[in-house]
């Protein structure tokens, strides 16, 4: 096999995801991804997940939060984010996030903007 820095290599690397999306009617959703890989260096699994709850502000104005984290070494790094989605129409959706990351080693923040479009 060869790696993404076209190195070879003769371990197996896998990535395991187990995604579940609870529907909580008018209430909104909540989704997690529980994620378990071994794509490093090492032979060590490493962990990662997601919990996000959405829900409708109006029929075109939405809602998230998330939290999610990931494994580095043997410590547990965890961040945060929000937003906001704008349905244009049923094809185009804008957004708005903000973000923070909670580690103490780390201190980061974004902004971002973005579009989802249905062809």
């Amino acid at each position: 096999m060869i790696n993404n820095e076209s190195e070879a290599t003769n371990s197996l690397k896998t990535v395991s995801i187990l995604a579940t999306n609870y529907d909580l009617g008018e209430f909104g959703s909540l989704t997690n991804n529980l994620i378990l890989s071994n794509l490093g260096d090492s032979a060590n699994f490493k962990g990662a997940l997601t919990l996000a709850y959405g829900f409708n502000l109006t029929d075109s104005l939405s809602s998230f939060i998330e939290y999610y984290a990931n494994q580095s070494e043997e410590v547990w790094n965890g961040a945060w984010d929000t937003g906001l989605g704008y349905l244009v129409n049923e094809d185009l959706l804008l957004d708005l996030s903000l973000g923070y990351d909670l580690s103490r080693d780390v201190d980061s923040s974004f902004v971002s903007v973005g579009f989802s479009y249905r062809f």
